[in-house]
């Protein structure tokens, strides 16, 4: 499964999927913008000033939004859930929800449309969710992947709404309706946190009517509601499903990850069982769970189980979840394992590295820039843009020199585009970003000899960039006929206009586990970064 730009390789594990829908709780590279400025007189009066550019990028992506390209238009309208008010940063810009309201009207792309609906769910405006319940609602004229795009959109609308979780309860206990529809009910009823929940989600996930249970796919989605909710009675709930007693893996694998996300110290003790499992990647997502439990044990426990593992599937989890662990002695091991010539994959090396990453392992800093110095390393897409990350997390001034001589190969050697943003980013949180980044940004992104380094200075600038370079993405938008730097351009401006501390996609994605189906396949196209 990709979610937007999840792999920059193409290949993905298990911790992989989990790190890229979560790994924003854990860097720290963005600053707020701000889009308006106060001057005092002196005299007691103050006068407010909104930016240009403000205005200039909410234009651009509302002309976006009506592109005959839909994969520009979706990626417009997700952007303008983010913008925010120039005056108040904590709320939505009232243009760009008024704007998504009439595309929401009048759009006839089915595509663009349903993203439309959610952009307007990350919004959480009230008459949004007017739209979305009648939407989710209305079973015979709307199919069942918009109706899932409306059931997701309500888990973003404010709390304490008696009246849109009886709609999302209401889907959800219709054993006819459609699974993925119900899937998004349970999961917008964790994200709303009502424990008047509680029951339904148990009673999905723990009983069976007629002597048949619940299909795997909605259970799993019963036991992430529960996990979201997080209160002792959901705990309680997700207790009753254990290794022993619960046949289908999928549904194993959402009880443990759930009973991490609650996030309570006594949810260990029903963790355990789990990381016995007779499923290899059940036994890796119980170790990540247990490891955000706060449990003064975690580390042995995972420690222990980890020098068992024999099995790939498990051991990237295995690896993360000791560095989400924050004890000392995850350190040593962590750095065997990018020190080991023999290790099984590249890709578990990478693992460790973001462990060390979220420990702050200053020792691992020789041993990393060691491996960076080979220039075969570099053109390692798998393996490298993981190890520069690392060395951003780590914030050792010694990470500096090593990324800036792989940030001033970029205009010549190819191999390091994938990893353009990991580079931006990592420098950036090594203190680096005015005198050796954005030089570098401000120039790639102006230049049109080179439409890939273009692009993926584009992208790096809606990640990191500020007001100054802000222009750049008005200019870049103007090259109606490059389809491509349109795309980039469209998410670019979102990323940095994000009033959001998190990427509102991941209260979808997060913790989630992999279950396939139609909307996460629609869903997965969305940008993270």
């Amino acid at each position: 499964m990709h979610q937007g730009t999840l792999s920059l390789s193409g290949v993905v594990e298990p911790w992989e999927v989990w790190w890229s829908n979560n790994r924003d709780r854990y860097l720290s590279f963005r600053e707020p913008v701000e889009w308006s400025s106060v001057m005092d007189d002196g005299k007691g009066s103050k006068s407010v000033t909104v930016y240009p550019v403000y205005d200039e990028l909410i234009n651009v992506l509302v002309d976006g939004l009506s592109n005959k390209n839909s994969f520009v238009a979706f990626r417009a309208a997700i952007s303008l859930s983010k913008v925010p008010d120039a005056l108040t940063p904590a709320v939505s810009s009232q243009k760009a929800a008024e704007q998504l309201k009439k595309s929401e009207e009048s759009e006839n792309r089915f595509f663009v449309r349903n993203n439309v609906l959610l952009a307007l769910g990350f919004i959480g405006d009230d008459s949004a969710g007017e739209t979305a319940r009648r939407v989710l609602m209305d079973n015979k004229k709307e199919g069942p992947l918009r109706r899932s795009y409306a059931a997701l959109a309500l888990g973003y609308l404010p709390g304490n709404n008696s009246e849109l979780t009886k709609t999302l309860m209401d889907v959800l206990s219709d054993r006819s309706d459609n699974h993925e529809v119900r899937c998004c009910a349970a999961l917008s009823l964790g994200n709303l946190k009502d424990v008047s929940a509680v029951p339904l989600l148990g009673k999905m996930l723990n009983q069976s009517e007629g002597g048949k249970k619940e299909p795997p796919a909605v259970r799993s989605y019963a036991a992430l509601g529960l996990g979201r909710i997080a209160t002792k009675e959901a705990l309680d709930e997700l207790r009753k499903s254990t290794p022993a007693s619960e046949k289908e893996a999928d549904v194993r694998t959402a009880v443990v990850m759930a009973l991490g996300m609650t996030g309570l110290p006594e949810a260990g003790d029903s963790i355990a069982p789990f990381l016995r499992d007779r499923y290899s990647p059940v036994r890796g997502y119980a170790a990540l769970a247990l490891s955000q439990t706060k449990n003064p044990k975690s580390y042995e426990i995972i420690s222990e189980l980890f020098h068992k593992e024999k099995f790939v599937e498990a051991d990237g989890l295995m690896a993360l979840a000791l560095g989400l662990t924050g004890n000392e002695k995850a350190k040593a091991d962590l750095r065997k394992i990018l020190e080991n010539k023999k290790a099984r994959s590249p890709l578990f090396k990478a693992s460790a590295a973001i462990g060390l990453g979220l420990l702050k392992d200053t020792e691992a800093v020789p041993l990393i820039v060691n491996m960076l110095s080979n220039e075969k390393q570099q053109s390692d897409t798998l393996l490298t843009p993981y190890l520069i990350l690392a060395l951003g997390m780590i914030k050792d001034p010694r990470g500096v020199e090593p990324l800036q001589k792989l940030w001033d190969k970029l205009p010549e050697k190819s191999y390091t585009y994938p990893y353009h943003s990991n580079l931006a980013i990592a420098l950036t949180m090594l203190g680096r970003k005015k005198d050796i980044v954005m030089p570098a940004l401000v120039k790639q992104a102006g230049q049109t000899q080179n439409q890939l380094l273009r692009s993926h200075a584009i992208h790096s600038l809606g990640l990191i960039g500020d007001r100054e370079s802000a222009g750049l993405l008005v200019s870049s938008a103007a090259d109606k006929d490059n389809t491509f730097i349109m795309y980039t351009t469209m998410s670019a401006i979102g990323f940095l206009m994000d009033k959001n501390r998190l990427n509102p996609l991941n209260k979808i994605t997060g913790n989630l586990i992999d279950v396939s189906s139609q909307i996460r396949d629609h869903i997965g196209g969305i940008p993270v970064w």
